[in-house]
């Protein structure tokens, strides 16, 4: 009883912010994200912590004003991407750019798969609009199942429509193995804390505790790693930006290491 009404309320809020225009869909969420700065103390805490780390010559005041911006931005970007996934494709590449996509076309064309190295960063859903740009190519993500079943649905079915298949971490990895073998694309999210599971990498001049499974993808199936990320640009406007592959590693270690440099 308690799924469903948690969907409910959820399909009825991603239902309004549907109906919103994209631009005002960014506007509200950025207002709700500023409020969210005023009221979430520990999280707060949090995000100055983690800026500091990364940002260790900033001032307080820089750090304060830097942390504002990611609420705001956040709100704005969670807002967008309800109402992106609601959005036909061609109405969507109207605010976006993708910048460096010849670079991941030129490794499918030397006969290797890729591994998309992506982030919690920026519009996520806007990863799904590569589909379209590259036809005839199997895609897939992998994703940590939702603890809501009916949520979990309806945003597979959301994605799926796009053309991208979502593979749960708790059915293994032998699919996304197979699509990589055949030349396929599977994106994988490198910014999670992988806990006692992780291997300990170099990131922002720390140790942390880093999923393996994208270089241990690449290394089993001889795909390349891409970076791609997603900048905002302006209200309602997005950069995607594919790099250049990772160099070729000795081992998934390796490899995982390189991952964190580049994210950093």
């Amino acid at each position: 009883m308690r799924e469903r009404l948690v969907f409910f309320l959820y399909r009825l809020a991603t239902g309004l912010i549907a109906r919103l225009s994209l631009p005002r869909a960014f506007r509200v969420g950025e207002i709700l994200g500023a409020s969210a700065w005023m009221l979430g103390g520990a999280y707060r805490g949090t995000v100055r912590r983690n800026l500091r780390i990364a940002f260790p010559r900033k001032s307080a005041g820089e750090i304060d004003e830097l942390a504002k911006a990611h609420f705001r931005q956040l709100g704005a970007n969670i807002f967008s991407s309800i109402k992106v996934a609601e959005m036909k494709s061609a109405e969507i590449d109207q605010h976006v750019e993708i910048e460096g996509l010849d670079r991941m076309k030129a490794v499918f064309a030397s006969g290797r798969g890729v591994v998309m190295m992506i982030s919690h960063l920026g519009n996520w859903e806007l990863f799904a609009q590569l589909a379209h740009h590259l036809p005839g190519r199997e895609l897939a993500t992998i994703y940590q199942p939702l603890g809501n079943r009916l949520i979990d649905a309806d945003i597979r079915r959301t994605r799926g429509r796009r053309g991208v298949q979502p593979l749960s971490r708790r059915q293994g990895f032998a699919v996304a193995m197979r699509i990589l073998k055949e030349k396929g694309l599977v994106g994988v999210l490198v910014d999670q804390h992988a806990g006692d599971g992780g291997i300990w990498a170099p990131f922002f001049d720390r140790l942390a505790s880093t999923s393996p499974l994208a270089g241990i993808l690449a290394q089993k199936t001889n795909a390349a790693v891409v970076p791609v990320a997603i900048y905002t640009t302006g209200s309602a406007r997005w950069r995607v930006v594919v790099s250049d592959p990772l160099p070729p590693a000795a081992d998934a270690n390796t490899l995982t290491a390189s991952i964190n440099q580049v994210l950093a």
